[in-house]
């Protein structure tokens, strides 16, 4: 029998996919500084925990003979590190391509220029609110969320410089209680401005505690999202097996993807706060094949969730690993916002398979 030959590889996507099914680190998350300028209220960063940041060509190193090809370079806000240019220049010359997370109030012309010249694959700028939007007390919504007045126009300064260079830029807007009806315009807005854009209900819990008004979407909110702001594809939506539990492999934390924290640990991913490493030397190259805690997560099937395996719903359910160990202790466990999230849009389903 002839083999059938392998499919090419086109995209990012693609090597995401090949890297998941041979378990090689192609892509790490590198939170380069826990230091921010902001305040955001829904931030799961705790700012006040400053630890020494490991040398930047260390870490390139490690992750260059680790075989990783791509990182997302985040923080903090990662302008904040004051040798944040080296680092860049040095990911490029380990022949790794790049993608960065800003707040944007930081970004300069000269900043801009630089990211272009280097190649940035994209620039990811957190957008919270329209211009529209006033906060409960006054001012601008989005400058309340980051506790930062002016953060708004500093923001959009730094997307409209970004595009003049040509650059792609991609507007960020995690969603909570005090900001989830604006999905609609924020997505109008990028839209408008040329970006990308992308929003999101789930997100890593503060480090601070949730705080008034950054409480995750409720259901009853989620139907008002999705049913009056946000329209839906309901053709698409009656199709099943859109979750990440349909497979064999159900999180990518640990198979293609790892994270690199400020002071060089390295864990599988950003929500998994579980140690396998040193950024340095050989250390990740040697822990990706031997590590227990990788081996583990890598044989996390739903044969292994009893919770998630009995749930009538599990088939259109995405299912975060590192949720389920903050929210309930273990990774084995359900993750109560992810079950919320999980039945509503299973209800969506039923009524999609309707017609109606």
């Amino acid at each position: 029998m002839r083999k059938s030959k392998p499919r090419p590889i086109k995209s990012i996507g693609d090597l995401d996919a090949h890297a998941d099914k041979a378990c090689r680190p192609f892509r790490a998350h590198w939170e380069i500084t826990y230091r921010c300028n902001l305040n955001c209220g829904h931030c799961y960063v705790n700012h006040s925990a400053c630890p020494v940041e490991a040398p930047f060509d260390e870490v390139t190193d490690a992750l260059q003979r680790a075989g990783v090809l791509f990182i997302v370079v985040s923080g903090g806000e990662p302008l904040m590190r004051k040798d944040w240019r080296e680092l860049i220049q040095s990911i490029r010359s380990h022949r790794m391509s790049y993608r960065i997370l800003t707040n944007g109030t930081l970004v300069t012309p000269e900043d801009a220029k630089f990211l272009q010249e280097t190649g940035a694959s994209a620039v990811d700028i957190s957008i919270y609110a329209p211009e529209s939007a006033r906060a409960p007390g006054g001012g601008l919504l989005h400058d309340h969320i980051t506790g930062e007045r002016g953060s708004l126009g500093k923001a959009l300064r730094a997307i409209d410089t970004l595009r003049s260079l040509g650059m792609k830029v991609m507007v960020k807007s995690p969603l909570f209680a005090l900001n989830f009806r604006y999905a609609g315009e924020l997505k109008a807005l990028a839209e408008k401005l040329g970006c990308g854009f992308v929003s999101d209900t789930t997100f890593v819990r503060p480090a601070q505690g949730i705080r008034e008004g950054f409480k995750e979407v409720s259901e009853q909110e989620l139907e008002e999202l999705y049913t009056k702001i946000v329209r839906i594809d309901f053709k698409a939506l009656a199709e099943e097996g859109s979750g990440n539990l349909c497979g064999d492999i159900t999180c990518a934390a640990g198979r293609s993807t790892l994270c690199v924290r400020p002071d060089g640990s390295v864990t599988p991913c950003v929500a998994l706060p579980i140690a396998v490493a040193k950024a340095r030397g050989n250390e990740i190259a040697e822990a990706w094949t031997a590590h227990p805690a990788l081996k583990e997560l890598r044989t996390l099937t739903i044969d292994k969730l009893a919770e998630c395996k009995a749930c009538p719903d599990a088939k259109g359910c995405v299912r975060c690993p590192g949720m389920a160990l903050e929210e309930g202790g273990s990774i084995y466990g359900a993750t109560p916002s992810t079950c919320v999230r999980t039945r509503f849009f299973a209800k969506l389903r039923k009524r999609a398979k309707k017609g109606r």
